[in-house]
């Protein structure tokens, strides 16, 4: 699992307004992030902490997660709103 700091957790808290602590793990993909937490993620990315709004995709996945698939996520589809099914297709394709 990933681990993240009382620091960052607390960080997190703090943005979301929310005690986040039992949210660890509970997603199984990125389809589950975008569906539950992409206004989450909206919040942090407003706040302009683009490694906060990583952090927490890691620590909803609750895995080790591809940086580089972590940052096109928050790229294109929190801060860009690009469609999440558009983001797969690219991901999936390779041209990231």
């Amino acid at each position: 699992m990933t681990k993240i700091d009382d620091y960052d957790l607390g960080y997190l808290n703090d943005f979301l307004g929310r005690e986040i602590s039992l949210e660890k793990g509970s997603c199984k993909n990125y389809l589950d992030v975008y569906n539950k937490h992409i206004e989450d993620l909206r919040i942090i990315i407003e706040k302009d902490v683009t490694m906060s709004a990583i952090e927490y995709i890691k620590f909803l996945l609750g895995k080790n997660v591809d940086l580089g698939n972590a940052m096109t996520f928050v790229y294109h589809v929190v801060k860009k709103e690009m469609d999440f099914n558009q983001w797969l297709e690219k991901v999936y394709k390779g041209v990231s």
